[in-house]
C-alpha cells in the first residue's frame, strides 16, 4: 500500500512538472490530485502504524504489571475497577 502512495505521489509530481511546463492545467490538476492522494495515503499509513505499535507497547506493559512483583514481599490486592486497564487504555486511544 505504501508503494502505490509513493508511486502515486511520484507520478502526480512528473504530471504537474510536464503541466507547468505546458501550460496546461487538466495536467496540472491532475498532477495535483496525484500528489495529495499518495500524501493522504501516506500520512494514514504512518498514523495506523504509529498506533498499532503504541498499542502492542500498552499490551507488553499490561502484561508486565498483571506478572507478581519478585522483590515484593507484601501482597496488595487492587481495588476493583469496573473495566480491565487494558480496556481504558484501548478506548482512551481510539478516542483521540
Amino acid at each position: 500500500m505504501k508503494a502505490i502512495a509513493n508511486t502515486s505521489m511520484i507520478l502526480g509530481a512528473i504530471v504537474l512538472a510536464v503541466g507547468v511546463l505546458a501550460l496546461n492545467i487538466v495536467l496540472v490538476l491532475i498532477g495535483c490530485i496525484g500528489l495529495l492522494a499518495g500524501s493522504r495515503v501516506n500520512r494514514q499509513l504512518t498514523y495506523d502504524e504509529r498506533l498499532a505499535r503504541i498499542e502492542s507497547q500498552l499490551r507488553i506493559i499490561l502484561q508486565t504489571q498483571r506478572q507478581p512483583n519478585q522483590l515484593s514481599t507484601q501482597s496488595v490486592k487492587p481495588s476493583p475497577i469496573r473495566d480491565s486497564d487494558e480496556d481504558i487504555a484501548f478506548d482512551f486511544l481510539r478516542d483521540e
